[in-house]
Order: C-alpha cells, then sequence, then structure tokens
C-alpha cells in the first residue's frame, strides 16, 4: 500500500506556498491537502475477497487534520478481512464469509427459523448499545458457523470493530506461551479488548486443566468489561456448566435470551451425501 506522510513529515513536505506580498495563504495550503485527499479517495482499490462500498477496496481513507496533515484512516472492512484471513487459517474457505448472508441461512426447520429471527434481533440490539452475548451451541454441521459469522458480519459492517477467532487454534497458540508473561498477554489481550469477538468451536477437542484456565480467563475478562461475544460450540450450556460453573455460569448470564440450542439438529454436510 502507498505510504503516507506523518504528521511531522506533511508540514514540511507540503508546506504552503508564499503569496506575492510575501505572506503565506493557509487556505490555499488546506485545500490542496484536501484535494489530495479527495483523490486518494475517488481511487478504487485492489484488495480482493471482499468488496466494500466504503473504501471501494483501499483498506481506509484519507482525512485532513487540524494542522493539514494527511492522515490514513483504516475502514470497518478490515476487521472482515482480518476474519477472512483468520478463517483461512483455521481451514475455513476464505470466500465463507462474503457467503454468509441473512438470505443464504436456509430455514427448512423450525428451530432455524426462530434461530434466525433471534440472530437478526440480537444485531439490532448491538447496534442499540446492548452488550449481551449470542450463543449457539450443538450439532457439527448444522450451520453455527454460518450464523454466527453472518452475525459477526452484520454487526461489523454496521460500524463496530471485530475479531474472529478458533477457540483451538487461540488455545494452542496461548499455551505454548503460557510460561512468558509478556507473550501470553500479547495472545490473549486483543481477545480481552476487542469491542466485538466471535469465538468459533469453543472447546472443541480434549478439555485439560491449562484450557479451563485459559478459558476462564477470556471469558471472565469480557464478562465484567461488559462487550459483546459471539460464541459457537459443540457442547451445550449444560455440558460447558458441568465441566466448570464459574464459565458455564456467565455463558448462560451474558447469553440471555440469545442462546440457541440445536443439538438435535441433523448434520447438514452428512444429509447432503445422503440425498
Amino acid at each position: 500500500m502507498q505510504d503516507f506522510p506523518t504528521r511531522a513529515q506533511s508540514s514540511t513536505s507540503f508546506p504552503p506556498q508564499p503569496t506575492d506580498a510575501g505572506t503565506t495563504s493557509r487556505f490555499d495550503f488546506f485545500a490542496a491537502q484536501r484535494k489530495r485527499a479527495e483523490l486518494f479517495n475517488a481511487t478504487p482499490g485492489t484488495l480482493k475477497g471482499y468488496h466494500c462500498p466504503t473504501c471501494h477496496d483501499r483498506g481506509g481513507y484519507m482525512t485532513v487534520e487540524e494542522n493539514g496533515a494527511l492522515r490514513f484512516q483504516r475502514c470497518k472492512c478490515q476487521s472482515i478481512r482480518d476474519a477472512m484471513g483468520a478463517m483461512d487459517r483455521s481451514g475455513i474457505p476464505p470466500d465463507a464469509l462474503a457467503a454468509c448472508t441473512w438470505e443464504n441461512w436456509k430455514t427448512p426447520e423450525n428451530w432455524q427459523r426462530r434461530a434466525l429471527a433471534m440472530a437478526q434481533d440480537y444485531v439490532q440490539q448491538i447496534a442499540a448499545g446492548d452488550p449481551s452475548w449470542f450463543i449457539i451451541c450443538g450439532t457439527p454441521g448444522c450451520g453455527k458457523t454460518t450464523l454466527c459469522t453472518t452475525i459477526f458480519r452484520a454487526i461489523v459492517e454496521g460500524g463496530k470493530p471485530g475479531l474472529y477467532v478458533s477457540w483451538r487454534e487461540f488455545a494452542r497458540r496461548a499455551k505454548a506461551v503460557g510460561n512468558d508473561r509478556d507473550d501470553f498477554r500479547e495472545e490473549t489481550e486483543p481477545l480481552k479488548n476487542t469491542p466485538l469477538l466471535y469465538l468459533d468451536d469453543f472447546w472443541k477437542g480434549e478439555i485439560r486443566p491449562a484450557d479451563v484456565h485459559l478459558a476462564f480467563e477470556l471469558i471472565n475478562a469480557r464478562y465484567i468489561s461488559k462487550k459483546p461475544t459471539i460464541l459457537s460450540s459443540e457442547n451445550t450450556l449444560e455440558a460447558i456448566l458441568r465441566g466448570d460453573e464459574a464459565i458455564g455460569s456467565r455463558l448462560f448470564e451474558m447469553a440471555g435470551g440469545y442462546y440457541v440450542d440445536c443439538s438435535r439438529a441433523r448434520n447438514w454436510r452428512t444429509a447432503r451425501r445422503q440425498t
């Protein structure tokens, strides 16, 4: 991506031009800077995988600060692009997020229609400032990741920055640096502090004491700070509660009315193979 001047560079690289009377015209300087920003913002970008109507696939846009310095502002679509990259590293196709829309969520069964209505209401509540969590638990292949990804995309497109994380990938990295305080904080702090967290496949696989400790530290941090969280898991909340009451009770409280139990739903991946 093209490099742009820093605030200090801007004041020296693009100085105001003296007038015939020997004075300096601040208006001309600011007008020139605004023109530069407008030209940049009108130029289509080259980023692939997701089309953003806000930045036109540049990844951001240019603004002019009070002192006339040009500043590159990161676009909200970068959260979506970051999520696509994280999904790709987790084995989910890069185009999966772009394909996750309300229209693509199929509702042949009653629980799917209820889940869709609940998800759409959740997005509206988050936009209104509600800190609730959305949790969906149950059968592999029933659409948990698809619905959560659709919710995540809708909220991020509404302007709230977000972070997608696969629990297994996060747990592997965090436990690998558990004895190094600085490295551990580097792995965990972004998840604790992001305005919106999408934690996919929570507690998937064998759960050891280190996983319980890690999960509590993350869940409790977001519970205390009341930050919206989207969570999918093959374990129901009842099963999580049996595994650790402190974690399960916090999930129950934060989910409120936004909990979907699809533990009896069919696996649509295998169902498609049988038809």
